[in-house]
């Protein structure tokens, strides 16, 4: 005969979460996956330290991570609490890369070479970190630009096809001799929820959709408060900085977007009252080729966009476009200082959705409101454009000169 047996309803002591240090650390150079997030015994992985602070409030991550060995990795933070990522040190620039450094290449025939591609499901662009280009006043790494001819590429293209890269490099040199990074991940930094997240002194490079991202595309969910602040994007075949969700609200200091194929800082909401600061950016030489639509700023659908001083230069089109139902606000009397908008339209004003635009437009039915010192200027098409139904107060606040076409407003 079976008895039953009963036990105690007291509860056991509850057990103890083991804090990790405030602030923790990360260093590729001395690093470990065994790491305890100290300064002496640092981890390995920014990821590792995201999970060993996650739902703690108010946490900082520091990070050595020098341009020799950056960071490899795409990290994505979701949460309710409070998390800052930035340098060991005061003004220490750390770098993360999302691609891979490609090697073992084999010669087909004029120049070109290929390689079988493991793991790579897409590539958009590659850049050959041992070459340079010029791009108005700045020297870059040179960019890789995807062939209409896969398999045989012109001199500074890629073709990519059945799971096989094909390179063709400048004056066909043997691309073994050089050093390529090939775009893989999306994304260095992102976050989503209702979080709050600030990166500080960032050096981002090749990604496949944004160095930084605020908030998750095509989905209807809440998104998170993020500040971007002295850091630099260069290399994505989307945006510099990106935010697209709903409600997202993202404030850009003192950063710098370059080289990217689409806009340096991009703003897209699927509702809600999605709002993009920039004080005192650089959302300059952007854009690959003719034709492209690729500015320095650019908002979309009903968001808002408020530039408080700044420069935006060199881009295919504009220095700043706003299209939809959008709001663009740009004021140079901010203690950020003026705003400067020069050498745009890079390639002229040439067929395609930039012919429409401007070096600073207001397109659709987009909104907007000019303040204080704000200078279009020299650049290869229209200066400033309002079409067709766009409001815009102040834009005789706008200094436009040497453009190639004439302002319509």
């Amino acid at each position: 005969m079976m008895s039953p047996s009963w036990q105690s309803g007291i509860p056991g002591a509850p057990a103890i979460r083991v804090m990790p240090p405030n602030p923790l650390y990360v260093d590729t150079v001395i690093g470990s996956d065994k790491g305890e997030g100290t300064l002496t015994k640092p981890l390995l992985s920014l990821d590792a330290a995201r999970l060993m602070c996650a739902g703690l409030p108010d946490w900082v991550i520091k990070i050595h991570a020098p341009e020799a060995t950056p960071l490899r990795q795409e990290m994505v933070y979701e949460s309710t609490a409070s998390l800052t990522i930035e340098g060991i040190a005061a003004n220490d620039q750390w770098y993360v890369y999302g691609s891979e450094i490609v090697s073992g290449w084999t010669h087909v025939a004029n120049g070109v070479y290929s390689r079988t591609m493991v793991d790579w499901t897409l590539i958009l662009f590659a850049v050959v970190t041992t070459m340079s280009e010029q791009i108005g006043d700045k020297t870059f790494q040179r960019k890789l630009l995807a062939s209409d001819t896969p398999t045989t590429p012109g001199e500074g293209e890629f073709g990519y096809t059945g799971g096989v890269m094909y390179v063709k490099l400048v004056g066909g040199v043997d691309p073994n001799l050089h050093v390529i990074e090939v775009a893989k991940r999306n994304t260095g930094l992102g976050t989503r929820g209702h979080g709050l997240l600030k990166i500080r002194n960032m050096y981002g490079r090749y990604f496949l959709s944004a160095g930084i991202k605020n908030g998750l595309a095509f989905n209807p969910l809440g998104t998170g408060n993020l500040t971007v602040e002295d850091c630099t994007i260069e290399y994505s075949a989307g945006s510099g900085v990106a935010a697209a969700g709903q409600t997202e609200l993202t404030t850009c200091i003192r950063t710098k977007a370059y080289r990217c194929a689409n806009d340096g800082f991009n703003l897209h909401g699927l509702s809600g009252a999605s709002v993009m600061v920039l004080n005192d950016c650089d959302g300059s030489y952007n854009g690959d080729k003719a034709g492209q639509s690729a500015q320095g700023a650019s908002n979309h659908e009903a968001t808002w966009l408020i530039i408080n001083g700044g420069r935006y230069d060199y881009n295919v089109s504009g220095g700043m476009v706003v299209i939809n139902t959008a709001r663009c606000d740009i004021h140079g009397d901010t203690g950020w200082g003026s705003v400067v908008m020069r050498y745009n339209m890079r390639y002229g004003n040439t067929a395609g959705v930039i012919s429409n635009q401007g070096g600073c437009a207001w397109m659709d039915e987009s909104v907007g409101t000019v303040t204080g010192s704000v200078s279009v200027l020299d650049g290869g098409g229209v200066g400033v454009r309002r079409w067709p139904t766009a409001t815009v107060v102040g834009l005789s606040n706008i200094t436009s000169m040497g453009n190639a076409f004439p302002d319509a407003i």
